[in-house]
């Protein structure tokens, strides 16, 4: 009797351990990968781009297979790229209005996520998944296209690019169509993700 239960415990350990193994998180290299951002005004007739870091995050794997993932996003590093540091005067007048309460507000909000719910649909290498978007504490879903790069069978990068309606993060800054500085609702974001592996 002892012997049984005794096995059984050991069957059951190795049940759970298995299960506990299906799911592997892999590191996503913060120094290679790559997060940029897009913005209109004037209804497309004029735009600003930029970088944001990667603060910390990972995908998940089951049974080699995508399954999940988080990204954190360092709000204080958001900067302009399209405006040269030759012109360091309106340079820094955009990225502090970035991170203005008109925008990011990063001094309160200093981390945005991106956390992936659910996996909707697998084609190849194309992934559609359904993802939690958080900024300034204000969350709602949205869905996004994942292009998975593989080498050997292992996941060695994933891109996207995702383009999200600010007003619904209470990013509310409108600009004035008199001075051409109103600013559209669409920020575009284009994601480029190595793994660290």
């Amino acid at each position: 009797m002892n012997k049984l239960i005794l096995v059984m415990a050991v069957f059951l350990f190795l049940s759970q351990l298995s299960v506990a193994q299906e799911i592997v998180q892999v590191p996503i290299d913060i120094k290679e990968s790559e997060v940029k951002w897009k913005g209109t005004k004037m209804r497309g007739l004029g735009k600003h781009e930029g970088i944001i870091s990667i603060k910390s995050g990972h995908f998940e794997t089951k049974d080699g297979e995508f399954y999940g993932g988080k990204i954190v996003f360092d709000m204080n590093s958001i900067s302009v790229t399209d405006i040269p540091k030759r012109e360091p005067i309106p340079r820094r007048r955009l990225n502090n209005h970035l991170k203005s309460d008109d925008f990011f507000g990063v001094e309160k909000y200093p981390e945005a996520e991106f956390l992936i719910l659910k996996v909707l649909k697998k084609e190849k290498q194309n992934i559609t998944v359904e993802g939690e978007l958080s900024i300034r504490d204000v969350k709602d879903r949205i869905t996004v296209y994942l292009e998975i790069r593989r080498d050997n069978s292992e996941i060695r990068s994933i891109s996207s690019k995702l383009e999200f309606d600010r007003f619904n993060w209470n990013i509310g800054y409108k600009g004035s169509w008199a001075d051409r500085t109103l600013v559209d609702k669409e920020i575009e974001i284009t994601l480029l993700l190595h793994a660290n592996n």
